[in-house]
């Protein structure tokens, strides 16, 4: 399957992705998400992704301790 994404900017990035990780990741999302289209489900795995990825960073960076 192909989906296009939407970005902030006017770009766009065509990407393709096997039917099954699409259906994996909106059974993941679960309700209300469930119901998105498929490049909103795209796009809503991949913001959380890399929220992660800028939240794991920005902790490492960090000099506290877990408690803290």
């Amino acid at each position: 399957m192909r989906y296009r994404l939407s970005m902030a900017s006017a770009d766009r990035v065509t990407v393709s992705l096997d039917a099954s990780i699409v259906a994996q990741t909106r059974e993941q999302l679960g309700e209300p998400l469930a119901e998105l289209g498929d490049a909103a489900i795209v796009e809503r795995a991949l913001d959380a992704y890399l929220l992660r990825r800028m939240f794991d960073a920005t902790q490492a960076a960090s000099r506290l301790s877990d408690e803290e």
